[in-house]
């Protein structure tokens, strides 16, 4: 999301990402966001319901706006006014589509606690690693495709 970029907006950013599922409308797409990406998928499944089918958040920072802290703050401004909007977005996203949400949280990470990543009426799963960054770089990078599979079968 280049989050350090102050010349875009989250606004911005989620329209680069709003793009890509116009095009794929109506197809079931399964969107994995990681870590403060979680805000943009919050977004992406509140604004295209019939795009988006599976949505899964890899130790996301889905709400919590309030506790952002201010070096935060200033560094990463659209973040923060992502987080917000999802936090708004998340409130319209009806019970049944709450149940394609999946939010895996590390107990081990030290920077989101459960409260930042998982939801009210989503499939909200702990995972057993250490740190935000490990836990995230070991789910997409080493068992993505064992993990993924078995959430999106358990759904069936």
């Amino acid at each position: 999301m280049r989050w350090e970029d102050e010349t875009e907006t989250a606004d911005q950013k989620f329209e680069r990402l709003a793009e890509v599922l116009r095009v794929a409308e109506g197809k079931g797409c399964v969107v994995v966001a990681e870590s403060a990406g979680g805000s943009m998928g919050i977004r992406l499944v509140a604004a295209f319901p019939d795009a988006v089918e599976t949505l899964i958040t890899v130790c996301g920072k889905n709400r919590g706006s309030a506790a952002i802290t201010d070096p935060y703050r200033r560094r990463y401004a659209a973040l923060v006014q992502s987080v917000q909007v999802a936090e708004e977005a998340f409130a319209t996203i009806s019970g049944t589509k709450r149940k394609n949400i999946y939010c895996l949280y590390s107990s081990g990470d030290t920077l989101l606690g459960s409260h930042d990543t998982t939801l009210p009426g989503c499939h909200n799963k702990t995972i057993s690693s250490r740190g935000h960054g490990r836990t995230i770089w070991e789910l997409l990078l080493l068992q993505n495709s064992a993990v993924f599979r078995k959430l999106l079968s358990a759904r069936a």
